[in-house]
């Protein structure tokens, strides 16, 4: 059944608009920033990127690594994650059935999808404490998004999704960044090398981790897949 009011004057709409507008309000001013002199952008679009690839935790080690205060690497993943939700979130819960027909936009909503489905159950079993503790794990499997795609699984209401959801993310944000700055200020006494050292670890300890998820993944589609060639033969 279609729906018969257009995309923008639903909730997801408006949820869609506010993340539209955040974002652009970012990029104006982030770009006053470097007008006047404050080079952020350097900082902040590896952060952006890490935080894609692989996570928050990773995306925080490389803000606090590149020298900002853990406040602002707090305040930049909030950020960086709300807007994510904003954008992504309305248009799954309203468009996936149609945009997984699109191949390039179709296969991200199908992978984050599986994601979730993969932890639903988990998530499920404990309500909005398990939606809360899995979003405020920092890795890309436990993001803001997935997680809230998951509580759209279960039949959690949007509005209960949305503050569950933006509360365990600014929860995680400060948490980690407060704990990590701890480490680089502690790994600061024992040498000039030791910060960039612990960095390098973290973020390694968070790619291999991811690594070893896809990894698995793989190998669980390779013997999905090996039953069906077995009766071909």
């Amino acid at each position: 059944m279609e729906r018969k009011s257009g995309f923008l004057k639903t909730k997801e709409g408006l949820i869609f608009f506010v993340g539209c507008i955040l974002f652009v309000g970012i990029i104006i001013l982030f770009s006053f920033f470097q007008l006047i002199g404050i080079k952020l952008l350097e900082k902040i679009l590896p952060m952006i990127a890490l935080d894609i690839l692989a996570g928050r935790g990773a995306s925080i080690c490389m803000g606090l690594g590149a020298g900002m205060s853990h406040t602002l690497v707090a305040f930049i993943s909030i950020l960086i994650n709300t807007i994510w939700l904003f954008i992504f979130y309305p248009l799954f819960v309203y468009y996936h059935q149609k945009v997984i027909k699109i191949k390039i936009i179709g296969n991200f909503f199908k992978s984050i999808r599986k994601m979730a489905e993969r932890n639903q159950a988990k998530v499920e079993r404990y309500g909005i404490l398990g939606l809360g503790i899995f979003v405020w794990v920092p890795f890309t499997m436990t993001g803001s998004l997935v997680g809230a795609i998951i509580g759209y699984l279960i039949g959690m209401r949007t509005r209960v999704i949305l503050m569950v959801v933006f509360f365990s993310m600014v929860l995680s944000a400060f948490s980690w960044s407060f704990g990590f700055d701890y480490i680089f200020r502690f790994a600061r006494k024992v040498g000039t090398i030791a910060p960039g050292a612990v960095v390098v670890i973290i973020i390694g300890m968070i790619l291999f981790f991811h690594w070893r998820k896809i990894r698995a993944k793989k190998n669980r589609h390779i013997k999905s897949l090996s039953p069906k060639k077995n009766k071909k033969r």
